[in-house]
């Protein structure tokens, strides 16, 4: 079997597959990549068949060195890539040798990438899933973050083709990223003017962001609504706290939770938000559960038409709004 070396990683980095399934009964966080189209694209690429482990990165930071052959892809908003120094592209398959180095610098946009390799990563599955959550000490690499010095052991096969993907060309959010969900019922009982604010106003994405969920500030939300029992969370669930800045609950969330909550964020908008940095402006806009299934199914047929058309020239563009 061959194996990678951890030569540096300076910000958390963790092994991650598709997240378990039905865990919340259990008390479990899912887990789980946090942008699950990088990470499925990362599979494709290296021809994996199944959910098999990535590596994910955090604001990329990371070295590694193979000591044998295997199929490699690096996953995510646009970045280097460097073999050996070279930069030899995102999104899309190559092949890394015994000996060689795979560095991802800090990227210059976007939070996460993914390293996938063909047939994945020789860890066990614990509750049906390889997915590290770290405040849990589940799944991963004995539970936790990957630091230097570390070994992963690979289930080396067959080379896969080398494939490469269409850049996908987003459009500009520099400035404002709206941010649909679906109300709750808890929303209609908040003041009319708490309402009006979270429907219009703006928020600001703040450094309090990792896998558990995003913090955003702005004008303080006075909810109304001073005790509650605790109840499930959900992907997306936004919680409003006694001082009134929202927090949108991602992969790693709580299983449970007491504050009010406006509703939750649709699974595509949190990808886009946990691609966020600090300082990014947010709005909310509501949408209903019909629109929601839409633009999920719009994603979703996106993403297939997207891997059922691989490209021969990297640097490929087509648009996606």
């Amino acid at each position: 079997m061959s194996e990678w070396l951890i030569e540096t990683v300076s910000t958390p980095c963790t092994l991650q597959d598709a997240g378990r399934q039905h865990s919340l009964r259990l008390g479990l966080s899912p887990g789980g990549a946090v942008d699950p189209p990088a990470y499925r694209l990362g599979q494709r690429l290296v021809g994996n068949s199944k959910d098999e482990a990535a590596l994910e990165t955090c604001y990329g930071s990371i070295a590694l060195t193979a000591d044998g052959p295997c199929t490699v892809a690096v996953t995510g908003p646009d970045t280097p890539v460097l073999v050996d120094g070279d930069n030899i592209g995102i999104n899309r398959g190559f092949q890394l040798e015994a000996g060689q180095r795979l560095e991802l610098p800090p990227p210059s946009r976007g939070v996460y990438h993914y390293i996938a390799v063909k047939d994945g990563f020789d860890v066990p599955a614990v509750f049906g899933s390889h997915s590290t959550v770290v405040r849990e000490g589940l799944g991963g690499l004995a539970g936790r973050a990957l630091v230097a010095g570390d070994r992963l052991i690979l289930r080396t096969g067959s080379p896969a083709p080398l494939l490469c993907y269409p850049t996908v060309s987003r459009r500009d959010e520099s400035r404002i990223l709206t941010l649909r969900f679906i109300p709750c019922f808890q929303f209609d009982q908040f003041p009319e003017a708490t309402r009006r604010l979270f429907n219009t106003g703006s928020f600001s994405v703040t450094a309090s962001a990792n896998r558990m969920g995003i913090k955003l500030s702005g004008d303080p939300l006075i909810t109304g609504i001073e005790k509650l029992y605790s109840e499930t969370t959900c992907l997306g669930a936004i919680q409003i706290p006694p001082e009134g800045n929202p927090i949108v609950l991602l992969n790693d969330r709580q299983t449970v939770g007491g504050y009010p909550k406006a509703g939750a964020v649709i699974s595509s908008d949190c990808v886009r938000l946990a691609q966020a940095r600090p300082g990014q402006q947010v709005r909310f806009q509501p949408v209903t559960e019909t629109e929601a299934d839409r633009i999920r199914w719009l994603n979703d047929n996106f993403e297939r038409e997207r891997m059922l058309k691989p490209v021969t020239t990297p640097g490929q563009t087509i648009a996606h709004d």
